[in-house]
């Protein structure tokens, strides 16, 4: 061992003096001799460390041990601060290529320091190597705590009633999925085009221990939320599944609503059965009214008509209300459940705002913008989620530069559905009556429409529809009483 400490030494000591970055690259290179795949990047790794020359010494010890390296480093720089050379272990070429070279980098550190792996090294922030980052999350999630834990870090989910402990001990006993900033780390990649490594890596959370997931990215707020979304969607279904889902759901609702609602208005849309299954809880745990006056508008009055079938509302007083206060989109939604209004006086209202809704949109047909203009191009989940980012925007959850990053995202994305999403929030925002909104809203919505215009999300035809649409709302707010407040 003797011969062994020595080698290492007289190798360490070409890089003198050595610092917590000289280590981190080191130790990064060594890393790499875990892999018989990896020799090519091994040596390329070797050569821009020390050169051609030294990398030859360098390359002579193959089996590289833990004490053998520690003992030698602490001896010629005995001052290192190994918690920050963990932390420079973001640099070009670092890469976990399996299972032993993260078992070796744990050793090295548990060696070094007698102390758990710092978690800030590795969630504290996006790094700049985004794959190395990703490929030493892939097996600290599920290393063995006596390994690799998650327990000591700043932000974890705490243990709650509606989950049950023996679940989150037997399947994640080294606590990766109560840690809040691996969750959000995980969303940052995945929102900076890693989504199907970050997606892989859920993969075992989402099969074993998905309402944990779902509770721990509840508490997750970036830029689009978009992960957050996914989970959302694939887990409530399997929760609505549950007799005892009314204790989850409750507590969705007090963390985050906007992820339960989302992940409703999905498992809704799929299947009707969850929707009578959702109805079940919402009047357990008392939150019927709320949820109605949240959802998309079409999900609402379905949701409304079942709960009235079962004596839980008065329909048409609801139905009445709503009229009185949304009336055009409202009454675009009751076209589609017409059946559902029976009171004479209702028919009567609603046939007085069909003249005014036509009113509304002959102004942008006549303009060339009869392609935009009609709601049932869209599908009913799509108008869904159109619909649940506007009230994001309007309750104030979401800030409008949020709102614009969320548009951009989903004007460049490849995928068709969220390219759809874009145009019917666009064609909803052109199609509106501005004169008829409350002074808060009609802000927002003219800091909205120019934030489009300044980002370029909208040009060419649909740039001058809006232009025209700016025009006419300020024309018709001169003789409103909106201006006058």
């Amino acid at each position: 061992m003797q011969d062994n400490i020595s080698q290492c030494q007289e190798i360490l000591s070409l890089f003198l003096p050595l610092d917590e970055v000289t280590i981190a690259r080191i130790v990064g290179v060594i890393v790499h001799t875990q892999s018989d795949d990896d020799k090519s990047v091994h040596s390329k790794l070797l050569a821009d460390l020390c050169g051609n020359n030294t990398s030859e010494d360098l390359s002579q010890m193959t089996e590289w041990d833990a004490d053998t390296l520690i003992y030698a480093t602490k001896q010629l720089a005995p001052e290192l601060n190994w918690a920050t050379i963990m932390e420079n272990l973001d640099h070009e070429g670092f890469y976990i290529p399996n299972e032993a070279a993260f078992y070796f980098l744990m050793s090295v550190y548990k060696h070094a320091s007698q102390g758990h792996f710092p978690v800030r090294a590795i969630c504290g922030s996006i790094w700049k190597n985004a794959e190395g980052q990703i490929s030493l999350l892939k097996y600290a999630v599920s290393a063995p705590p006596e390994v690799f834990t998650f327990a000591h870090s700043g932000r974890q989910l705490a243990y709650v009633d509606v989950v049950n402990d023996h679940k989150v001990q037997i399947e994640h006993a080294n606590h990766a999925w109560l840690c809040l900033d691996l969750l959000e780390v995980l969303c940052q990649l995945a929102e900076r085009d890693h989504e199907s490594s970050v997606r892989s890596i859920l993969e075992h959370p989402l099969k074993y221990c998905p309402e944990v997931l779902l509770l721990g990215m509840a508490h997750i707020n970036t830029a689009s939320n978009h992960l957050q979304q996914e989970v959302s969607s694939a887990v409530i279904p399997i929760l609505l599944q549950n007799a005892d889902a009314s204790g989850m759901i409750v507590h969705l609702w007090h963390v985050n609503p906007n992820i339960l609602l989302r992940g409703l208005v999905d498992a809704m849309s799929t299947d009707p059965e969850n929707m009578s299954r959702f109805l079940a809880a919402c009047q357990e745990i008392k939150i019927l009214s709320p949820i109605l006056d949240m959802i998309p508008y079409p999900l609402g009055v379905r949701l409304a008509a079942l709960a009235s079938c079962k004596g839980l509302i008065d329909l048409e007083k609801w139905l009445s209300s709503n009229l009185n206060a949304y009336k055009d989109a409202f009454y675009e939604v009751l076209q589609s459940h017409s059946g559902l209004v029976s009171s004479p006086h209702l028919s009567v209202e609603m046939d007085k705002l069909h003249v005014t809704y036509m009113g509304i949109n002959s102004r942008f047909k006549s303009s060339g913008s009869a392609d935009l203009s009609s709601s049932d191009y869209y599908s009913e989940d799509i108008e869904a989620e159109a619909n649940l980012y506007f009230h994001q925007l309007f309750s104030g959850q979401v800030t409008n530069d949020t709102m614009i990053r969320m548009l951009a995202h989903l004007k460049a994305s490849t995928e068709k559905r969220e390219q759809a999403i874009f145009r019917c929030m666009i064609v909803k925002l052109l199609t509106e009556s501005f004169a008829k909104y409350p002074v808060r809203q009609l802000q927002m919505s003219a800091v909205l429409f120019g934030s489009l215009i300044k980002n370029h999300l909208i040009t060419d035809h649909t740039l001058g529809i809006a232009l025209l649409a700016v025009l006419d709302a300020l024309h018709e707010c001169l003789f409103s009483n909106v201006c006058s407040q």
